[in-house]
């Protein structure tokens, strides 16, 4: 069973392969503006954005913290194999 699949290049650039959008600070104030007041008026205030960029945040780190775990693990088992 496929779980996950990713597209690598043959430089592995994630950055050249997955597009993040644009930076908000870089759109015009009339978009900013106006995407902030769709947030407001669909019940997103600053404090529900914050809670969520932090929640993603800490899961980013739980994440990498697994995989670090991961790697160690097979890193000590193909130790043993030799």
């Amino acid at each position: 069973m496929i779980s996950r699949s990713t597209n690598k290049t043959p430089n592995n650039d994630r950055a050249k392969t997955f597009y993040m959008g644009p930076d908000f600070s870089s759109l015009s104030k009339k978009i900013q503006i106006s995407l902030s007041q769709y947030l407001i008026d669909n019940g997103l205030d600053q404090q529900t954005v914050a809670f969520i960029e932090l929640f993603s945040l800490d899961k980013e780190q739980r994440l990498y913290m697994k995989w670090l775990k991961d790697v160690q693990s097979f890193i000590n088992k193909d130790n043993r194999v030799v």
